[in-house]
């Protein structure tokens, strides 16, 4: 078993290249990899190319956008650190996303914050789950239970098929937050052991939409469930992200243009990492090594 005070889960499914860069940047941080089951074997043996002992594959799941597959996953990924790691913190990324701070200054400062959890999450109503059609401030994502197959979301074009009414549990306080957050271990631990002990919470949560900006945000600021680790969830998360216009629904992909607005970001917000840069990005990624990691 691990003693390193991190562990990460990487969640992915494209940019070889870039796995296994930020494999390689997170030494000796353990990690723990999902990769989609839909990637190509060949993408995936690439990202593991070379891999340290340190790196663990995750059981591969499909998984799409908007479904109770990417929760599943990064559920997957924080069972498997706790198990194999003494961690107080576990890291949950994506594949494109990059650290912005040495990896001796990463741990450092997560040692400091023992027993919080740094994630962007607040209460309904939120106006950017608001579409066109509702305008309830996101309620609309939970008050029916959305058509899934496997785990997956069903459309039609780009519209979710909603069936019957459901009701939200009494026990929650219905939150959203960003799928990428640094979880302490005290909060992974109540996330999973809440979803495990309450079927009618992990029912719930399998048929609403966009679960993976729900689930766990409402869970751990739910007081009845999370008690007074709800005092211990400390927003915003340490991520910096740009955003193509407002309500957009994805980041951009960051270019060397965006070098000093990183550093900014790291020096006055405490940012600890950028989404989303790809490996094509190699100028940024070189920067970012050499003039915020102290990397040559």
């Amino acid at each position: 078993m691990s003693n390193q005070p991190v562990a990460g889960v990487i969640l992915a499914h494209a940019d070889p290249a870039q796995v296994a860069r930020i494999i390689q940047v997170l030494s000796p941080i353990p990690l723990f990899l999902h990769c989609d089951r839909r990637t190509p074997d060949h993408v995936f043996r690439a990202m593991l190319e070379g891999s340290p002992e340190r790196v663990r594959v995750v059981p591969r799941r499909r998984t799409s956008l908007s479904s109770w597959s990417l929760v599943a996953a990064e559920l997957d990924g924080l069972r498997a650190a706790l198990a194999a790691t003494k961690a107080d913190h576990i890291i949950v990324m994506s594949g494109s996303c990059y650290p912005i701070i040495a990896t001796g200054e990463l741990i450092a400062r997560l040692e400091a914050r023992r027993g919080q959890t740094l994630f962007t999450a607040g209460p309904l109503p939120i106006a950017g789950w608001e579409t066109w059609r509702n305008h309830d401030g996101g309620h609309w994502r939970f008050n029916r239970r959305f058509l899934t197959i496997d785990d997956q979301v069903v459309r039609v074009g780009d519209i979710p098929l909603r069936t019957v009414r459901q009701r939200v549990p009494s026990s929650l306080v219905l939150h959203g937050g960003s799928q990428w957050k640094i979880y302490s271990r005290a909060h992974a631990e109540r996330l999973l052991g809440a979803l495990d002990s309450d079927p009618t919470l992990l029912a719930f949560f399998r048929h609403t939409f966009i679960p993976d900006e729900s689930c766990a945000a409402t869970i751990l600021k739910s007081p009845v469930i999370a008690g007074v680790l709800t005092e211990t969830v400390v927003s915003p998360a340490p991520w910096y992200m740009e955003w193509p216009s407002p309500g957009s629904h994805h980041p951009s992909s960051l270019t060397a243009g965006a070098f000093e607005n990183i550093r900014d970001a790291r020096d006055t917000a405490g940012s600890m990492f950028v989404r989303k840069v790809p490996s094509s990005s190699s100028d940024l990624l070189a920067r970012i090594d050499e003039e915020l990691r102290g990397v040559h």
